[in-house]
């Protein structure tokens, strides 16, 4: 699991990579719906699903389980917060500024929602944290958040898109183990609780058979409209050269 946590968030990077390089259209306005790709695979593949799956891959000598509404809640919140950070950073001309303060903005949400997740965690213990391993994480977060938003807006080439998003997964993943090294589980009996939960045995499964879904749709998507845009830039050089045509025929 911690090996696959890494090869899900680096495909959900790329994926991320791929909308925000169409982001903005020929007239220079945002496509809300690259924007929404984007969002999904930052947000909901690369730190959500890495986390969850991250989770899963440690070992805990008692069952686990997950509180449902509070594990949904992150993935809305990751993706929530990721679309405002690409959409803030691309609605003008790329500024560094712009990019520190919505990825120092990001990478707090990000730990937020990193530690919701822990706190999301049914088990027979109670949680101790270390303060300095928290606050190392949150910085980490923030540092990677910022690095993953400065990729998204410059890498140009494909093999530039292929190592930033290895660097974006080491990025999120970092920030993400660090908040798990703060922690310590203290064995505590508890009660059962009614809460609606998801058994800790199936959710890496879920996490990954629904990230999958969301990048094969996503991909499709990209596809199809970068087969729109190329048709349209055809139509419109078409057009372009017609009308060259008919002005020197007259």
């Amino acid at each position: 699991m911690f090996v696959l946590s890494f090869i899900l968030s680096a495909l959900g990077a790329y994926v991320a990579l791929e909308a925000t390089s169409k982001i903005r259209n020929e007239d220079g306005g945002l496509r809300v719906g690259y924007v929404l790709v984007g969002a999904l695979a930052l947000g909901g593949v690369t730190i959500w699903g890495m986390q969850f799956l991250g989770m899963a891959a440690q070992r805990y000598p008692f069952a686990v389980a997950y509180e449902f509404w509070l594990t949904f809640l992150t993935f809305v919140m990751s993706v929530f917060v990721a679309g405002i950070a690409l959409w803030y950073v691309g609605k003008s001309t790329f500024s560094p500024t712009a990019c520190v303060i919505s990825g120092c903005a990001t990478g707090a949400v990000m730990a937020g929602v990193n530690y919701m997740g822990m706190d999301a965690v049914h088990t027979q213990g109670v949680l101790s944290w270390s303060v300095i391993g928290v606050v190392a994480s949150i910085v980490v977060a923030a540092v990677a958040a910022t690095l993953s938003l400065w990729l998204a807006f410059n890498v140009q080439s494909e093999a530039q898109r292929r190592t930033a998003s290895i660097v974006m997964a080491l990025s999120v993943g970092g920030s993400h183990y660090i908040g798990v090294l703060a922690c310590t589980f203290i064995y505590v009996p508890k009660p059962g609780e009614s809460t609606l939960v998801v058994e800790g045995t199936y959710l890496p499964y879920i996490v990954f058979a629904l990230c999958l879904a969301m990048l094969g749709v996503m991909r499709l998507q990209l596809a199809r409209a970068a087969r729109a845009y190329q048709k349209r830039l055809e139509i419109r050089m078409n057009e372009l050269l017609d009308s060259r045509d008919t002005t020197n025929l007259g």
